[in-house]
């Protein structure tokens, strides 16, 4: 059973997932959104890494989660920075995901 720092990681990062995965999907064919989809298709697969080391119980997850809080901070500055509400969802969600693995640390 997980405690409650290791179970807030893991939600989230599975919201972080999803707010990533909508704004890649809304973003994708738009000029000039090149680096949001390549930061939102990062932070994609290093939340779902995080949630699988931090379910797992990993003697690795720490280094995911450093790696998870690094990474969605650059995506929450780079999704911040366009006036659409996917994008500023994914912003939010993001920085929620890099202050949950910032505590688990």
């Amino acid at each position: 059973m997980l405690d409650t720092t290791h179970q807030n990681c893991l939600d989230a990062c599975q919201d972080c997932v999803t707010a990533c995965a909508a704004c890649l999907d809304a973003c994708a064919g738009e000029a000039g959104m090149a680096d949001c989809i390549r930061d939102c298709r990062d932070c994609i697969a290093v939340c779902e890494a995080c949630v699988l080391m931090v379910a797992g119980n990993s003697r690795h997850a720490h280094e995911i989660c450093r790696a998870c809080y690094e990474i969605c901070i650059d995506c929450a500055a780079t999704c911040g920075q366009h006036e659409d509400a996917h994008c500023q969802r994914c912003a939010e969600a993001c920085r929620h995901c890099a202050e949950a693995c910032r505590a688990l640390l």
